[in-house]
């Protein structure tokens, strides 16, 4: 048994009882207005799905409500934990709790399979309605709902003392600390390997019925002759919809799901990832709603009513949920090549070959970024970054590989030798123009220009890829070799080794000889590609290197299999690997703790830049299938794939300790491999220069206040004495924000002066208010968010509602704002209340940052802010609140802006000038403090303490009023005609183009 205890806030019951709060106070409301719109809302086309769904709403919502009253703190392989909630205060016993609980959870399965039998019951069967059929479905939800509650009774039949449970959980787990083992509510439900089974027997009684139920409707809804045209579309469109309601959510709790069931095959144990599991399978029913309510357009439309989103809902569409031709042509070809009858053969083919031409989509815009000058550009800018990096890789690997990696050297070499000889081909030799979903292209690159055939250059370029498969393959097998295997070393092994390479080598090289020897003649090749793609301009076709390979099917025939053959490799090795080194007992704890974190490091390796090309690789994918084709897209899928080498290069360097350090030696970055300590641990760097003095950072807060602060008074000079009448509604929650703006400069600079020291949170303050003996606790507040959000909703309010005047949106708009200025003094005050005894806080400082010299430590006014998690978490949901608030204003008032035909073209064209200017004001100076915000959150993550740094990011910080000022007074032409009045430049003012002469701040024009 592995086991990983930190004892941080993401493994405290209090983390685990805030999400799950904060969860239930966005569900309780979700399904409330779930239940309503089912109970009361559903259409009379939808009355016989009407209680399969409002049941399985219900029984979501009854798991997220139980999870809310017990709170339930498990303890994974084991099958154990203890109760935090509501319950277990009223005295109901803790074997009920997890009964009811567990229950609850198996009745996902009648719900979801009732759902499905009732679409094959109202569409497959002719007996639907008859008393018989409903006496059988009857017995059949019985039998079902009565396996559910029963299933995990012989586990819990099975169930240990507690007291010897106890003793169980300690030997099995002895990180496990004594107040969870010890706690009252403790409760340990029989055997894991029982509990695997009852698990895996249940989930595939449900399964087998849902795939039966699936399989029969959907053979009959998309074979079906006998019905009308119309009325087919529409349950097939609706299937399809209540398969989407069932999947996506069904999804969000597949990796929790998967992380728990491999964890009783593992036995391991991370009390952390346990409690985020726990909370993302609580989130389900939360998915399930918000899919169920926008996947159907009935649900859909009374939702947004509700919610006052008009503009959404105003098509009058009969289908229930939107299709795509996508689909429809690929049944229609399907429908060509299975059911054409026999008196038809002699059509078959002509009519596949017209249906295929016809659905085909494309897309030209003959635009810069389809063009071969930009392809060239991109490739070639690529190719310089690239070169340089892949030298340096394979220098690294040769020479700097130590001898405990030497048995992965030459895969490694290999593998990044394959990555480096496609990225120099394609972006040096080849330049590659090419043409999804028909198969074709041309080149432009150096082997073109010295005569080198197409068909050559090609088959060079795809083997090349093909090529990355034997690599990555080569990679995990080294690793399952000399992990797994202990004839590793012997003849008949290195002999059965050769063999695997060669075979993998020889197809990998031979996999596109079918596509290559069914090539057509070049000149029938050109008007196939004007057939299927009649937007091509005759440049491309008619171009000398134009080449197409074979039949698109053939080659998605020749890439499935190869794909098949080489990740059934991968994936075994990968699996007898893990299986391995996670059930290893015969070997020392820091062997195999070394092992594990080797082999972790080289499946991000192979992971991280796999993920780069998932994308393009996908769209080029189901371009075949789909038969779409995009110029534009098909050139950033070529470029992203290109891009592979360069982020796998990377990712080796870094992701590899001697790599890395011997990387940051060549690049003269010496201070991060100076220390040997591990990854995890903290890092403490102080050098105590003038750049870490508080002299210099006093020096430069008073050298900004010395421009901010007359810059902050023109500034609200300009916005209260010149603001036009035109600006007369947005003058407030300008003045607002450059109030706030320049109150937090102003603090930050004069009154308080503080330096921070992250990442633990603490800092002292050498301005001001120290001076007079303010409170350190009383100078950390500060207010910002809630002046951006009534910026935006300002704009809002006057363009989008037409009741801005009225006295009940007034009401309802002071209600708001005061909210959101309690939430921000309310947000900050969790961290303030609970700050640690500051002699204490002393102390601890000097445990994790032993660089700190005594007099930050030792200054009087240091303090320090509880836990840097909690202020994270408290910092995040804060800036999701408002930002939240931003977001959805933003978006109305772009689309109401973009859209608006109430009022006259130049009114609307002002409209979008001044809220472009607005954005502007907002977006312009909120970069400026990005890069510093991002690494100020970084060290939180990464546990690096830089003074220097640090300081100047908070001087990065304080600047942005500085800058919001300034884009302010220029973004805005009356108050930068004003500026330039006041400077004596009167020529620009005559002289600038009008920008806004006049702006309209209704809804409707006069």
């Amino acid at each position: 048994m592995s086991f990983t205890f930190r004892d941080n806030y993401f493994e405290s019951k209090e983390f685990f009882e805030f999400a799950l709060h904060t969860l239930s106070f966005v569900q309780v409301s979700l399904y409330t207005l779930g239940a309503y719109i089912i109970i009361m809302k559903t259409p009379n086309e939808m009355r016989k799905m009407k209680i399969p769904m409002r049941l399985m709403l219900l029984t979501f919502a009854s798991y997220d409500v139980w999870a809310l009253l017990v709170l339930p703190i498990m303890v994974f392989p084991i099958c154990s934990g203890n109760s935090i909630g509501v319950l277990p205060s009223i005295g109901m016993p803790i074997w009920i709790q997890g009964y009811i609980g567990l229950t609850l959870l198996f009745l996902f399965g009648p719900a979801v399979t009732m759902f499905f039998e009732n679409r094959y019951n109202y569409l497959v069967h002719l007996d639907c309605d008859t008393h018989s059929r409903r006496f059988k479905r009857a017995v059949h939800y019985f039998i079902d709902y009565f396996i559910a509650l029963n299933a995990f009774v012989p586990a819990f039949l099975s169930m240990p003392d507690q007291s010897v449970a106890r003793q169980i959980a300690l030997q099995k787990l002895p990180c496990l600390p004594l107040e969870k083992v010890n706690h009252p509510t403790f409760l340990m439900v029989g055997s894991e390997y029982l509990n695997f089974v009852c698990i895996g027997s249940f989930a595939i009684f449900s399964w087998a019925q849902t795939f039966f139920f699936f399989a029969k409707t959907v053979n009959f809804i998309f074979g079906i002759k006998s019905r009308s045209q119309r009325f087919t579309q529409l349950q097939r469109e609706f299937f399809i919809a209540v398969c989407i309601q069932v999947a996506l959510p069904f999804v969000v709790i597949m990796t929790p799901a998967c992380y728990i069931l491999l964890t009783i095959y593992t036995n391991h144990f991370d009390e952390a990832f346990s409690n985020v599991s726990e909370i993302m399978i609580s989130s389900h029913g939360l998915f399930s709603t918000i899919t169920m309510l926008l996947i159907h357009k009935s649900y859909r439309t009374e939702t947004l009513k509700i919610l006052g989103i008009k503009s959404f809902y105003k098509s009058n569409k009969v289908a229930v949920v939107g299709m795509s031709p996508i689909p429809l042509h690929v049944i229609g070809a399907s429908i060509i090549t299975t059911e054409t009858p026999k008196e038809m053969g002699k059509m078959k083919i002509p009519m596949l070959l017209v249906h295929l031409t016809l659905s085909m989509s494309c897309t030209y815009r003959n635009n810069y970024f389809e063009s071969d000058e930009f392809f060239k550009l991109a490739l070639h800018c690529l190719s310089v970054v690239e070169v340089p990096l892949h030298t340096l890789g394979a220098y690294i690997i040769i020479m700097k590989t130590p001898n405990e990696m030497g048995k992965i050297k030459f895969p490694m070499l290999l593998m990044h030798l394959t990555f480096a000889l496609n990225d120099v081909y394609v972006a040096i030799f080849a330049f590659p123009i090419l043409l999804f979903p028909i198969c074709s292209g041309y080149s432009i690159g150096v082997l073109s220009s010295i005569g080198m055939p197409i068909w050559i250059q090609a088959y060079i370029g795809l083997t090349l890829f093909f090529l990355f498969g034997p690599a990555v393959t080569m990679f995990f097998e080294n690793r399952y070799n000399y992990l797994v295997r202990l004839d590793c070393d012997t003849y008949s092994r290195r002999f059965k080794r050769s063999v695997h390479y060669f075979i993998n080598y020889f197809i990998a090289l031979n996999v596109l000889v079918p596509s290559f020897l069914n090539i057509p003649d070049q000149s029938v090749a050109r008007q196939i590609a004007l057939k299927k793609l009649p937007c091509l301009p005759l440049k491309i076709v008619n171009h000398p290197k134009f080449f197409m390979v074979g039949n698109e099917h053939l080659n998605f025939v020749c890439l499935g299999l190869f794909t098949i053959i080489v990740w059934a490799q991968i994936f075994f090795f990968f699996v007898k690997t893990v299986y391995f080194i996670f059930g290893i007992k015969s070997r020392s704890q820091r062997t195999t703790q070394l092992q594990r974190e080797f082999f972790r490091a080289v499946c991000i390796q192979v992971a991280f830049p796999f993920v780069v090309i998932m994308i393009p690789a996908y769209y080029i994918l189901s371009t075949l299938y789909t038969n779409n084709f995009d110029m534009a897209y098909t050139n950033f899928s070529v470029i992203m794939i290109t891009s592979h080498g360069l982020f796998a290069t990377i990712t080796m360097l870094f992701i590899h300790k001697p790599y890395r350090t011997e990387t940051l030696k060549i690049m003269g970055i010496n201070r991060f491999c100076k220390s040997n300590k591990v990854a995890v641990s903290m890092s403490c760097t102080y050098r105590n220069n003038y750049l870490e003095s508080d002299e210099l950072f006093e020096m430069a807060s008073h050298t900004l206040s010395a421009i901010q602060v007359p810059l902050h008074v023109l500034g609200a000079y300009i916005i209260i004495t010149k603001t036009p009448k035109e600006m007369g509604k947005v003058k407030f929650p300008m003045l607002l924000v450059h109030l706030t703006c320049a109150t937090y400069d102003v603090w930050a600079t004069i009154l308080v002066v503080p330096i921070i020291v992250f990442p633990i949170c603490s800092g002292y303050s050498i301005g001001v208010l120290s001076s007079i003996g303010v409170p350190i606790w009383f100078q950390a507040y500060v207010v910002l968010g809630p002046s951006i959000t009534m910026f935006f909703e300002n704009r809002f309010n006057y363009l989008v509602r037409d009741d801005s005047e009225t006295r009940s949106r007034k009401i309802k708009r002071t209600v708001q704002h005061t909210f959101n200025f309690f939430i921000t003094f309310v947000a900050v005050s969790p961290f303030i209340s609970n700050m640690p005894d500051q002699t204490n806080s002393r102390r601890i400082a000097l445990e994790i940052l032993p660089c700190l010299p005594s007099r930050i430590v030792d200054n009087p006014k240091f303090f320090m802010l509880g836990n840097e998690y909690q202020i994270f978490i408290a910092v995040s949901l804060y800036l999701i609140f408002i930002w939240s608030q931003v977001f959805i204003y933003f978006i109305r008032t772009v689309n109401y802006t973009s859209r608006a035909k109430t009022v006259s073209k130049q009114t609307s064209h002002l409209q979008r000038q001044f809220f472009k200017a607005v954005c502007l004001q907002i977006s312009l100076p909120f970069l400026v403090i990005l890069a510093p915000a991002v690494y100020l959150t970084s060290t939180l993550y990464t546990k690096h303490f830089d003074i220097a740094i640090s300081n100047m990011s908070v001087i990065m910080a304080t600047s942005h009023g500085l800058f919001s000022t300034v884009t302010m007074l220029l973004i805005h032409k009356p108050y930068r005609a004003e500026i330039w009045r006041l400077l004596g430049k009167l020529k620009l003012v005559k002289n600038e183009n009008l920008i806004t002469v006049k702006i309209s701040v209704q809804g409707t024009s006069n």
